[in-house]
Formats: C-alpha cells, structure tokens, sequence
C-alpha cells in the first residue's frame, strides 16, 4: 500500500472531499495525509451551511513540513479535489510538482471539482482557469465529469471520446459521461484504447460519488494495478456503494468491506467431475478457486469475463476435423493436439445415448462420422452451456482451451510434456505449467482452494482453470489470440472461436 497526499474539502457532516476519500483509502490499507481546502459544517444541501475558509497558504505550509521531515519522496499517490480560489489552485499546483520532484514515480490524480450540467461552474472561474491550464499538465489520470471536461477543453458540444483526448492527459476518466435516464456510464480514455463502465441511475444518491471514485481509482493505481483493471475496480466498487446508498442521507460505503462484496474478477473456468471449477482473479497477487454445481451459478457471478474450456456455438453440420477452430487450434499444438475434440453436430450433441449420437452425427456430418467416445463424455455440459448461452452472453462468456493458453505462455511453442499419462497427473507436466503461469504473472503460489476431493476436482482440473483464468484477463484485456481471427457463427448466431 501507498502513501497518498490528499488536497480538498472537508465537510464535518457528510461524506464528499476529503472527508470521504481519507478514511476510505486508509481503510484499503494507505497511510494518507490530508490537506484541507475549506472546511464545511455539512455538504451542500444537507443542512445548514457554516463555512471556515482555509487559507491558501496552508497548503504550502503543510508541503514545507512534509519535505523537512524528508516525507515528500514517500508519496506514492497526490490527489487534489475542492480548491475554490485562484490561490488554491497555485499553491496546489506547486505542491504537486515539488512531490513529483521528489518522487518522479508518483501518481498524481486530479479531479477538477469545478461544476455540472445542472449548475454550471461553481468555483471561482480563475481557479478553473488554473486548473486547466497548469494542473491538467500535471496529472496522470484526471477524473472530470461531462460538465467539466467540455468546460477543460472549451469543447461544449464535442464528442466525449475526442474531447477526452484533447486534454492530452495518459489517462481521462469520464464520470457520468453518458448513458440516458437509466444508466450512468464512465468511461476512461488511455491513449488509443478505451474501457467503458456501467451502472443504473437511481434516484435519491447522496452526494459525493465522484470523490469516492477517484478514490477507489487512486488506490488501484497505487497499488500498482494496470489502469483498465484499477478502472474496472472503482467502476464495481462505485456500483455496490450507490445501489446501497439509495435514500440515504450518506453514503454506504462500508459494502466494501462485506465478504459478499462483488468484487471485480474474471473468471477461468474448467468442467470436472463435481462440476465447474472456477479460478477468481482481479490481476492482483492471489486468486482463489471455486467449486459450481451448474453453469448457471457461474452467470449470477460478479465476472467481467467467463473463459470456460468447453465448446460454445454447434455446427448443424460436423466437419471432417471438427469446427475450424479446433482445426487451427490443433495446428499450434503439437504433441498436444489430441486434447482438441472434435465437435459434434448440434443435433448429435443433444443425444443422450451413446449409439443414437453417432447415428445422428452420421448423418449430419461431412464426411459422415461418427462421435468420438471422449467428446461423447463432454456432452452434458456441452448440453449446459447451449441452454444458457446466446450471442449478448458472449461479450461476457469465452471460449477458450487451457492447452491452447500454455501455447500462449510458453511463447507460442507447444510444450513437450503431458499433463497426464495413461490417466494418471504427470508431476514434470503439471509444474512444467506452474512455471509457465508463474512466469507469465499468474500468482500461482497464492491460489486459495478448497479442500475437495481428488476424485471431484482434480489437480490438473484446478491448473487448466488457472490457465483459463489467465487467458481471461487477456479477454478483458484486450490482448487474446482469437482462432479463427474472424470466426464464423453457428445457426443460432454464437460465434465459434477458442481464444488464448
């Protein structure tokens, strides 16, 4: 965890400024040093209003001590929120560039508090000034919302995505950017990609919503996660506090800290013998497995991103080789490749016996053929997933294969040793894949499992799921190999692809 300078508004009765972003961000573990801007007997309209200005010169006061005391090259992260004069804004902008001098590496957040669609500006307007033309130049990640980045970039009218880009900062995160009367939607900008965050507008929020996301956004950064998974975060994390903050008086942010919380993860998942076995992982140092009677139970989960090792999309026709994913898929593999099925046809997949399968499949297959024994076993759950999944399921549910996801991690060499042979775990071939996933960022080594018997989740069970977790987060990422690049659907419209 971090050490975090925070430059804002404290409020005595209400949760906004500092006064929410401090004893969050140290209940996630950061030491932070709070600077106030003004102080406030309650947020605005909540009660009545007593003021207690803070003189600008407070805050460099504060810096001036910080750095006798040889604290300013600590800071991992600067914020700075509320600052409502001219001079507030200088002496802000001041101590953010003597903490980057002590501290290249730091993060430094900035959110422009400046106004919205329904006021307008509401801070001195040469203090926005300041704002925009020295402290934007120095952030990392500046969090406006639609009001106020139209007001940075002078653009009233302007696209989000291209006036985001205007600010020339690495990372804008558009909160409330767009979305209509029931959805709130955030975006962030990085370079030339983007990451989209949703939610559902309701009605009786209490203020300060944009301060506990820049917050929640700040601790995924200074904890070193990337930015579209740190964004992902504060996005869940912003929309389990606001659904149980509706009709409150403040904000409900204690949710977080629940064990039901529903966390960002995605999810690599495996059949076995008691079911499905998940592998949770938000990109961060551990990951822990789950045991799922039924698919289903995996759909109700809180996953960004399902990547299951099980075939999505029936051809209604059967090819000599199976679908031309499996085809290419098996290119790649080497000595590997017999862990590629081949897919039967769908009306074949929903025969329950053995023999009525390979007749249904003879006669909708080209060349005819029959179903092989091993893929035969695969079908209820092959069964399973066809129920559930329909082409909207996709964006969320993957296709992927663990062996194709060792090829990826090995370099996109097939490996050379087994996972099993004749039936029985290989140990060369299962550390031969903890090495690989541990090299590659997998925390391997902190995977929480259940206490379940070998003969329900086995060994090698768990490990494919890692890898399909892993494969996962490229998913989410952006980053996965797609076979085939541009997939053909079945008849029902599900694209037939296995990604790594």
């Amino acid at each position: 965890m971090g050490r975090i300078l925070s430059i804002s508004s404290l409020v005595s009765r209400g949760r906004v400024g500092n006064s929410i972003a401090v004893p969050l961000l140290e209940a996630l573990g950061h030491e932070v040093w709070s600077v106030p801007t003004i102080q406030l007997s309650t947020r605005p309209g909540l009660g009545t209003l007593e003021r207690q200005d803070v003189p600008p010169e407070v805050i460099t006061r504060f810096v001036d001590a910080l750095e006798a005391d040889g604290q300013l090259a600590r800071l991992g992260g600067v914020m700075t929120g509320y600052l409502p004069s001219e001079a507030h804004a200088r002496a802000a902008a001041e101590a953010v560039r003597r903490a980057k001098a002590a501290n290249p590496e730091l993060v430094y957040l900035c959110d422009p508090v400046m106004g919205d669609v329904d006021t307008g500006l509401y801070i001195d307007e040469r203090a926005a000034s300041i704002i925009r033309s020295e402290l934007i130049g120095l952030a990392d990640i500046v969090t406006p919302n639609l009001f106020e980045l139209r007001w940075l970039t002078g653009d009233g009218e302007g696209d989000v995505r291209t006036c985001a880009r205007k600010l020339d900062v690495p990372l804008v995160a558009v909160t409330s950017a767009d979305g209509g009367e029931e959805q709130i939607v955030n975006l962030l900008i990085m370079g030339d990609g983007e990451r989209v965050g949703t939610g559902e507008r309701y009605p009786g929020v209490p203020n300060g919503t944009g301060d506990l996301f820049s917050a929640l956004l700040l601790d995924g950064l200074v904890s070193e996660r990337p930015a579209d998974i740190a964004f992902a975060q504060a996005c869940n994390r912003l929309k389990a506090v606001v659904q149980r903050s509706v009709g409150s008086e403040l904000l409900t942010w204690s949710v977080l800290f629940r064990d039901d919380f529903p966390a960002f993860h995605v999810s690599g998942v495996d059949g076995c013998p008691a079911g499905w076995i998940a592998v949770h992982w938000d990109g961060g140092a551990s990951a822990h497995a789950e045991l799922f009677e039924d698919f289903s139970g995996l759909l109700q989960s809180q996953a960004e991103v399902i990547a299951v090792d099980m075939p999505i999309g029936l051809p209604e026709i059967a090819g000599k080789m199976g679908r031309v994913c499996e085809v290419l898929a098996r290119q790649n593999l080497g000595q590997r490749q017999s862990s590629v099925f081949s897919v039967p046809s769908r009306a074949a997949a929903w025969e329950e016996d053995y023999k009525r399968s390979c007749a249904v499949n003879l006669e909708h297959s080209d060349p005819p053929r029959k179903v092989s024994k091993q893929c035969f076993n695969l079908l209820p759950k092959i069964r399973e997933i066809d129920t559930l999944i329909t082409p909207h399921l996709q964006a969320r549910v993957h296709e992927v294969h663990p062996e194709l996801a060792f090829w990826a991690l090995n370099n996109q060499q097939p490996l050379d040793l087994a996972k099993k042979i004749k039936s029985r775990p290989n140990p060369e071939g299962l550390e031969l894949r903890r090495n690989l996933l541990r090299a590659n960022g997998f925390p391997i080594d902190n995977l929480k499992v259940g206490s379940w018997p070998k003969s329900k989740v086995g060994e090698d069970d768990i490990l494919d799921a890692c890898a399909c977790a892993w494969s996962a987060m490229r998913i989410f990422r952006g980053e996965q190999i797609t076979l085939p690049p541009e997939p053909v659907c079945d008849g029902r419209g599900l694209r037939m692809e296995i990604n790594a």
